[in-house]
């Protein structure tokens, strides 16, 4: 899961489909839907695209960002004003940012449960990893927010994320 901050009223902008152009940059023949798309049956060859930078981050970056803003990131749905959050960025960059740290793990599977598999009890769920966090990317991850908070304060937009 990720979760993406934007601003919901920035003017959209149609853009040529970014999947019809990779099919028309491969070397495989095109399937022309006969819209003008060729990615599926229902493109007509262009897509709708926000004017606005949406920086996404996975849910235990944008945790970590949330709390190192002094936000509630027990919540990954919440929006703002551009000031504020800009605001909130430039303290961050020079505060303590060790909370935002971690190392890499794997978590252990079970999330599914347990069953019996030839007699042995066994958790269910997949292999989950969880990337680590530096010092580094978290000035890029504030860099980000603070590009789509200028972008905000400028318009007088709010900023959302989920």
């Amino acid at each position: 899961m990720s979760i993406t901050f934007s601003c919901p009223d920035a003017p959209r902008a149609r853009q040529e489909c970014e999947f019809c152009a990779m099919e028309r940059a491969s070397r495989y023949p095109l399937k022309e839907n006969g819209r003008g798309g060729c990615c599926d049956d229902w493109c007509d060859g262009t897509s709708e695209k926000t004017t606005s930078p949406t920086p996404n981050f996975s849910n235990v970056n944008a945790r970590a960002i949330l709390a190192l803003l002094g936000m509630d990131s027990s919540d990954l749905c919440g929006s703002c004003d551009g000031a504020t959050l800009r605001q909130r960025i430039l303290t961050a960059r020079g505060s303590d940012r060790s909370s935002a740290l971690r190392d890499g793990r794997e978590l252990q599977p079970g999330h599914l449960g347990a069953g019996v598999v030839d007699g042995a009890i066994v958790r269910r769920g997949c292999r989950v990893i969880e990337g680590g966090n530096t010092d580094e990317q978290t000035m890029r991850r504030l860099a980000a927010l603070e590009s789509l908070a200028i972008f905000a304060q400028g318009n007088g937009w709010t900023i959302s994320w989920a």
